[in-house]
């Protein structure tokens, strides 16, 4: 027989299910293939986003074994961690992040972007009537919405009650623009059926959803669509949070036609499904700042709002110029979640801001000194997303992870920091 040295190499270039059915081979290999620091190095390979984690719990694992942890634990749950996105079927939306701890392996939480009432806005230096918001921090907390135990039960924490909770995956139909639950979900009757708030497919490249028309979708819609793209055949990146006190559902009024064609008021159950946020954080070589990845920005009247971060093509010509294109994560009651916020190209860098007819030059301001801008197009529009409009703006650049809008028609210029997520104590 082979040294345990050899036996140990070769399982580090197999899947971890060829590995079980090689420990059940014998009794020799099975005490090999049962080695902590293999499953270690296993599951940093199949995980290496949760390698700070792993060598934490492969010191004090609640669940005895390296091996135990990966298949109970991992094999179901290890695609959840990160953030998501939550498809409320209105405007606001959400931001989900779930995140495994050594105590509490799962975490599910809901992030809350924190609403300054005082802004530190004060007058731009090169003209008074332009106002820059100078806050200090743009900050958010979070709201515990679940947990897995060491006894691998779900909790829901979203009432003062603890009680099961499940995250069920949601399954994308060959129907273009439609959702359809699980077969274990709760009554499709209980839900806004798909025909009256048709969902979308989150983008296959950025897992973000598009905003949901109240009206009905054609698929050459969904095709002409610069949000839209292919179907996910992955069913674990789109999933919803269910309970039986349905602490996860909204309420949604609505309107309904009788047999006699009479309108009638109507409340419906809908229950938002959560779409992988897809961050690959990557360098690029015309824009060092904080790329696939989420910030927190603010929207005056607004508070503050999620946005994510990305380079493409231009998203409303035919263009192959490279773009900054920011997408809002969370939205409000003019421009909603899933909707472009602002996008600018990239490939021309200025030392100024404005229009020709009133142009800035930034090093002689004193706010944005030794910065460079680009030129680009922001999204404004009536409350209700009515007469969506693109704008002249200019995205100054400050640093990796701190950006500057100038919003040329309203007057104003924003601040964009890069998130910093808070990580698990326990």
């Amino acid at each position: 027989m082979l040294p345990r040295e050899i036996w140990l190499k070769i399982s580090l270039h197999l899947e971890h299910k060829s590995i079980i059915l090689l420990s059940q081979t014998c009794k020799s290999l099975s005490q090999i293939m049962r080695d902590d620091f293999l499953w270690l190095s296993i599951a940093t390979r199949d995980y290496p986003n949760l390698k700070p984690l792993l060598m934490t719990v492969y010191k004090n694992n609640p669940l005895e074994s390296m091996l135990m942890y990966y298949q109970l634990f991992l094999t179901k749950y290890g695609h959840l961690h990160g953030f998501w996105q939550q498809d409320y079927s209105f405007f606001y939306g959400g931001l989900i992040q779930i995140v495994f701890g050594p105590k509490d392996l799962l975490r599910v939480r809901l992030l809350e972007p924190i609403h300054s009432r005082v802004e530190h806005v004060e007058p731009f230096s090169l003209d008074n009537s332009i106002t820059v918001d100078l806050s200090p921090g743009l900050s958010f907390d979070y709201k515990y919405l679940g947990r897995l135990n060491t006894q691998m039960e779900l909790e829901c924490l979203s009432r003062t009650d603890i009680h099961k909770l499940t995250i069920e995956n949601v399954a994308i139909q060959e129907e273009p623009g439609m959702l359809s639950p699980d077969v274990s979900a709760i009554e499709v009757s209980e839900r806004i059926q798909s025909n009256r708030f048709p969902l979308g497919q989150p983008s296959r490249t950025t897992g973000l959803w598009p905003y949901p028309s109240p009206h009905s979708i054609s698929e050459e819609t969904l095709s002409s669509s610069p949000r839209q793209s292919t179907l996910i055949t992955d069913e674990r990146r789109v999933v919803r949070l269910q309970c039986a006190h349905n602490c996860h559902c909204q309420r949604v009024r609505s309107v309904m036609m009788n047999s006699e064609g009479i309108a009638v008021p109507h409340t419906l159950l809908y229950t938002p499904a959560i779409s992988k946020i897809l961050l690959s954080p990557s360098p690029h070589d015309q824009l060092d700042i904080a790329l696939d990845s989420i910030w927190l920005g603010a929207y005056g009247s607004h508070g503050t709002e999620f946005i994510y971060l990305t380079v493409g093509s231009e998203p409303f010509e035919a263009d192959n110029r490279p773009c900054l294109i920011a997408y809002k994560l969370t939205g409000d009651v003019n421009v909603p979640r899933g909707e472009i916020t602002f996008y600018c190209p990239i490939d021309v860098k200025s030392q100024y801001i404005g229009s020709s007819e009133r142009r800035y030059p930034l090093k002689d301001s004193t706010e944005f000194k030794n910065m460079f801008a680009f030129a680009g197009h922001g999204r404004v529009a009536m409350m209700g997303f009515r007469d969506p409009t693109l704008v002249n703006c200019d995205v100054i650049v400050k640093s990796r992870t701190e950006i500057f809008i100038f919003w040329r028609e309203l007057q104003c210029i924003s601040r964009l920091e890069a998130l910093v997520p808070i990580q698990v104590s326990n």
